[in-house]
């Protein structure tokens, strides 16, 4: 329960800070849910908005923690693969 609690408290701040920075630039940010924002926005003059999330992840079923710079490293290998593929698919277009 503690480490519940204490993961709960990690979040409400988050959320906070979160709130904070969006209202210092003139955004709205509605809390809609325990971990949850609205962000209601326009663009081109179309109304629309943003839903944000805050989890607390838990780490892998075999008892593995969550490592956030382990996933931003797997993230940004991502992102770099899929950048060689198109430029791989826009030399072929090239040719």
């Amino acid at each position: 329960m503690a480490q519940k609690k204490l993961g709960e408290e990690s979040r409400d701040l988050i959320m906070f800070y979160i709130q904070e920075a969006l209202r210092a630039h003139d955004i709205d940010c509605l809390r809609t849910g325990s971990n949850k924002f609205g962000v209601p926005m326009v663009e081109d003059k179309e109304e629309t908005a943003i839903e944000i999330t805050i989890s607390i992840p838990k780490g892998a079923r075999d008892g593995t923690k969550y490592d956030p710079f382990e996933a931003e490293g797997a993230y940004n290998f991502k992102l770099e693969e899929k950048r060689k593929k198109a430029e791989k698919k826009t030399e072929k277009k090239k040719e």
